[in-house]
């Protein structure tokens, strides 16, 4: 089965020009799982170049089945590598097909327009931060979506919204927005769906 990572870089319009000068990879340790866990945890990252978000606190999605661990650290640093914000946050209930979605708190400064920002994710195996604990990383930048796509966005459905924010390069918000209405795709007709809608649906789990 086609894994949602490998299905969403295949389809996704990356934007390009404003891409990140990257120093160090995007990806996650070989081992994505504490010890005894059965299953690794993964991302829903775009895989190529940078994805954007309209949000100042974007969710993070990401694939966590089942894991002992109970809380992860979200660390956000400029593009410079100087730390823009952290926060310990519990590992929520997962969704039936094992999403989990991580947001900084309100108390801590959110991301600020026309940025890049490398964002990580530290599982704390332990209930604190180990140099084993599996972690993850990616890249977002916030931008504020032009007037025609705010135009665009507010007069279409759900559905119709997904795709714009896939064509114009929103993943993180496409995303949320696909994870949370997944009663709304699934009543769609198949032209109507964005095409890679039934890839987070159907093929969430390897």
């Amino acid at each position: 089965v086609q894994s949602v990572l490998s299905a969403f870089s295949s389809v996704f319009q990356p934007h390009g020009d404003d891409a990140p000068q990257r120093t160090v990879p995007v990806g996650s340790r070989d081992e994505a799982r504490c010890s005894g866990d059965s299953m690794s945890m993964r991302p829903l990252t775009p895989g190529v170049n940078d994805g954007l978000t309209t949000e100042e606190n974007p969710m993070l999605w990401m694939e966590i089945p089942s894991t002992r661990a109970q809380e992860i650290l979200l660390v956000y640093q400029t593009e410079a590598g100087d730390e823009h914000a952290r926060s310990q946050l519990p590992i929520p209930a997962p969704t039936a097909k094992g999403a989990v979605a991580f947001q900084l708190p309100e108390t801590v400064p959110g991301l600020r327009v026309d940025q890049n920002y490398q964002w990580t994710i530290s599982v704390l195996c332990e209930g604190y931060l180990s140099p084993y604990d599996p972690f993850f990383s990616g890249w977002v930048r916030r931008e504020q979506p032009s007037p025609e796509i705010t135009q665009a966005l507010a007069s279409a459905s759900t559905t119709e919204q997904a795709k714009i924010l896939e064509r114009t390069g929103y993943w993180y918000d496409m995303v949320t927005l696909i994870l949370e209405n997944q009663e709304t795709f699934r009543d769609s007709q198949p032209s109507e769906v964005v095409s890679n809608v039934e890839a987070v649906l159907n093929n969430n789990m390897p």
